[in-house]
């Protein structure tokens, strides 16, 4: 039994396909977004739990100058060749046993701060894209130097506030949408794949950020709310045009 009848007009299917439609090709979207930021952090072809952890937990044998340095910074760098292996032993040499304070600090003054103020200061300082890591001192630079441990408190916070409550949203329009135009049993089905996959995804999050082994958790959680949502949407879309229920 259907709880609600078909669209019959032209215009009120076209207006549901077309929501159907955006979301789903949200969807496409948001998975080549979540590949291509993912996908290379293990050094690896293709996208893993590998990939996920990292995000999530960090890299310890790395920090965030070294992340930038062969992320985002690599193609500003204008001589590779001769600057990159520089940076990244200097940014690590912190970890290791023999680490000299004085000498490492004399070393950015005369070798390294020549290379961040030509090819990086642009985007590290106020008012470039990237101020938020400002690289204009010593001091500035120092913090980026302690081991990777995947996104502060705040940011994870901040993360899943906004993923909770954009997602939670579209879970919500999507769950009405099909116990509006669906039968009720697969309806139920796929709303609730939507939000308990929502629920697992961003307590893998946190889960993976404090040990390091929960990144299947955030991957199963992802393919569970993104199986619901695209299932719905092309079912919705196969009901709207469908010319007698059934």
């Amino acid at each position: 039994m259907i709880p609600a009848t078909l669209p019959t007009s032209f215009s009120g299917k076209l207006f549901l396909s077309a929501f159907s439609l955006a979301m789903l090709a949200g969807w496409v979207t948001a998975t080549v977004n979540l590949y291509m930021a993912y996908a290379p952090l293990d050094g690896q072809q293709g996208m893993s739990a590998a990939d996920v952890t990292i995000h999530y937990y960090g890299d310890r044998s790395q920090n965030r100058f070294t992340t930038f340095l062969h992320g985002s910074m690599l193609e500003n760098l204008s001589d590779p060749d001769k600057d990159l292996q520089v940076l990244h032993d200097w940014a690590l040499a912190p970890g290791l046993e023999d680490f000299d304070a004085a000498a490492h600090r004399e070393m950015f003054e005369t070798r390294i701060f020549p290379v961040l103020d030509e090819d990086c200061l642009l985007c590290h300082e106020p008012g470039g894209k990237a101020e938020y890591a400002p690289m204009e001192s010593y001091e500035q630079v120092l913090p980026m130097l302690e081991p990777d441990r995947g996104p502060s408190t705040m940011m994870l916070a901040r993360s899943s506030h906004y993923h909770l409550i954009g997602m939670g949203t579209l879970a919500l329009l999507t769950g009405l949408l099909a116990f509006a135009f669906l039968p009720a049993r697969p309806a139920g089905i796929l709303s609730c794949l939507s939000i308990f996959g929502l629920l697992m995804d961003v307590a893998g999050w946190w889960l993976t950020r404090e040990t390091g082994w929960a990144a299947p958790i955030v991957m199963a959680g992802g393919a569970s709310f993104a199986g619901g949502v695209v299932l719905s949407h092309l079912s919705l879309l196969a009901r709207y045009w469908r010319a007698v229920p059934v």
